[in-house]
């Protein structure tokens, strides 16, 4: 039988609940205009995702030019498939030193830190796995037994060397930051937004969604998070200011043959996609980083193991949706969440 494509679901994770009224892109980038001048709003095509950054202020403009510039600046450096990113002359030199860019090393270790702190549940050394799985490029296929058992070894964060300005990795490895990458990026643009002298903006690539100051009403911002099931709906809205809101759902790239449903969050330990009993799992801390990271990492570990590494720390909030229908919702958003109660799930406040 062969592979059946069922959905690349929206580059949208989350549901943004910030203006009324929508908006159809027809350009890969655009400005949208509005009768206030110290508001821009601007498309961009990048990272395969669509991303949305609205800026409040005199400066806004410039802002987002800035901004503009560095999602290119990062796409670029981050790609795994261009030959002059940093990514991929690592990946091509495996297991021979690449020197590569500030951004890259600091991204580099960050990952690395992930790693360790939720003991390999995030791995960027899966890139090979992904790719025979046929996620990168929507090619979708089940790798054969002896495909999965050459590669499980190479995934191991454990063989990334950092020297310097120099990173290496084990022969037979490829690495790819599509984990952590929008969340690096989302918290560059609140530097270079915060720079320039914005107040308030609301930054969205797809999954990320990174807040500064309140809205032009002087309200907090109101970030949905969206339905895993119903995508076109929402589950609940969160409240914030100065925040990240990160998801990592199952819903969002799938495929499925012989009745079997095949996501793309990989389990490092396995090879194939994780098994956690969670269809999202959504990270609130201030770094779009961490949330980003910690949204994958805790997805793969499932909800009770998740509770158990948000407990030691409490310096981020979760909201995860279990398959059998219920919301959990950690203590420190349970004042800022509004459940939207369908009948469908059951809320449990942690």
């Amino acid at each position: 039988m062969s592979i059946k494509r069922i959905l690349f679901l929206s580059v949208f994770a989350l549901i943004l609940i910030l203006m009324p009224g929508c908006r159809k892109m027809t350009e890969t980038v655009k400005d949208t205009k509005t009768s206030d001048a110290s508001e821009t709003s601007r498309i961009v095509f990048a990272m395969d995702t669509v991303m949305d950054i609205k800026m409040y202020g005199e400066n806004s403009k410039a802002a987002v030019d800035e901004c503009e510039k560095e999602i290119y600046r990062l796409e670029k450096l981050f790609s795994a498939t261009d030959p002059e990113g940093d990514v991929s002359k690592i990946n091509d030199s495996a297991g021979e030193w690449s020197m590569v860019s500030p951004d890259t090393l600091e991204l580099m270790k960050l990952s690395l830190e992930f790693s360790a702190m939720t003991s390999g549940n995030f791995d960027i050394t899966t890139y090979r796995i992904l790719k025979s799985w046929g996620f990168t490029t929507g090619e979708y296929r089940l790798p054969s037994k002896e495909e999965m058992d050459s590669l499980v070894p190479l995934i191991d964060y454990n063989c990334v060397d950092i020297d310097n300005d120099s990173v290496r990795i084990k022969e037979g490895q490829q690495i790819d930051f599509g984990g952590i990458a929008k969340g690096y990026l989302a918290d560059r643009l609140v530097e270079t937004a915060s720079e320039n002298g914005v107040e308030s903006a609301v930054i969205s690539l797809g999954g990320n969604v990174a807040v500064i100051g309140k809205n032009k009403e002087g309200n907090l911002w109101r970030v949905g998070i969206q339905d895993p099931v119903d995508t076109a709906d929402y589950l609940g809205v969160v409240s914030m200011t100065d925040t990240s809101v990160v998801t990592s759902g199952s819903y969002m790239r799938y495929f499925e043959k012989d009745g079997m449903v095949y996501h793309h969050i990989i389990d490092p330990f396995t090879g194939y996609p994780a098994k956690s009993g969670l269809l999202s799992m959504t990270i609130i801390c201030k770094s779009s980083t961490k949330a980003d990271a910690l949204s994958t990492a805790l997805f793969v570990m499932g909800k009770d193991k998740a509770l158990e590494y948000w407990e030691k720390t409490k310096d981020f909030d979760f909201v995860a949706v279990t398959d059998d229908m219920t919301v959990y919702v950690t203590e420190g958003i349970a004042g800022s969440f509004a459940f939207k109660d369908n009948g469908r799930y059951e809320l449990v406040l942690l």
